[in-house]
C-alpha cells in the first residue's frame, strides 16, 4: 500500500510538470535572473568629503542670484544650492549682541568630486537646517564674530554613477574664536550618513 501510495505521489508530480511546461521553465528563469540588490554604501570618508564639500560652498558676487526666498549658489561642478532663511538680533547688551539664525540650504544635483576623483551628485531629501546662536563681540573693532552654539539637522540623497542612497545629518555644533580674530573653530559632533563623527571647520565672519 505503502508503496502504491508513492507510486501515484509520483504520476501526479509527473502530470503537474507535464501540464505545466515552459511556464515552469521561464518561472525558474525568471528568478533565476533577477537583478542583484544594490549593495554600494558611503564609506565614512566619502561622507565626510562630501559633507565638508558641501559645507565650503560661499556666495561670490559673480555666481550669486536671487530666488524668490534666498539666493542661489552655483555649485563649482554643477548644480546649485539654494539658501533661504534669515537672522534676528534676540538680545543686545553694551558689550555684546545675540543673533539667531535659521537657514535652510537645498542642494539641487550639486556635483561634488572627491579627492579620489568619484562624483557625487547631491539633491535635498529633506536639506539642510542651521539652527544656530551667535553672539558678536561689540568690544572689538570692527566687531566680531565670539562663539557659536546650535545644531545642523537634515539630510541629503546622493548619487554616483547607477548607484545611490540617502544621507541623514543630526549635528551639534559649537564655535568660538581662539585666535580673537574673528574666525570661528566650529566642532561638529552627531550622526552623519550612519556614522558618528566629530569634525572641525574654520569659519570668516569678520564683520
Amino acid at each position: 500500500m505503502k508503496g502504491r501510495a508513492q507510486s501515484i505521489l509520483a504520476v501526479h508530480l509527473l502530470l503537474i510538470a507535464s501540464m505545466c511546461g515552459e511556464a515552469c521553465v521561464s518561472v525558474k528563469v525568471m528568478r533565476d535572473t533577477e537583478p542583484p540588490e544594490d549593495t554600494f554604501e558611503l564609506t565614512r570618508e566619502q561622507a565626510v568629503e562630501v559633507f565638508r564639500t558641501l559645507r565650503a560652498l560661499e556666495p561670490g558676487d559673480d555666481v550669486v542670484h536671487e530666488s524668490e526666498d534666498g539666493i542661489v549658489i552655483p555649485c563649482p561642478n554643477g548644480g546649485d544650492m539654494e539658501v533661504v532663511g534669515g537672522a534676528d538680533h534676540s538680545q543686545q547688551t553694551e558689550t555684546s549682541v545675540k543673533v539667531m539664525v535659521d537657514v535652510t540650504s537645498i542642494h539641487r544635483r550639486c556635483a561634488v568630486v572627491t579627492e579620489e576623483g568619484d562624483e557625487f551628485a547631491v539633491s535635498g531629501d529633506p536639506s539642510f537646517r542651521d539652527l544656530l546662536e551667535l553672539t558678536i563681540d561689540l568690544l572689538s573693532t570692527p566687531p566680531e564674530m565670539d562663539r557659536a552654539t546650535g545644531s545642523l539637522k537634515g539630510g541629503f540623497e546622493w548619487r554616483i554613477g547607477e548607484h545611490g542612497g540617502d544621507c541623514a545629518v543630526a549635528l551639534n555644533l559649537v564655535g568660538h574664536s581662539p585666535a580673537g580674530n574673528g574666525n570661528l573653530l566650529m566642532e561638529y559632533h552627531g550622526g552623519l550618513c550612519g556614522f558618528d563623527v566629530e569634525l572641525n571647520f574654520t569659519v570668516a565672519f569678520g564683520m
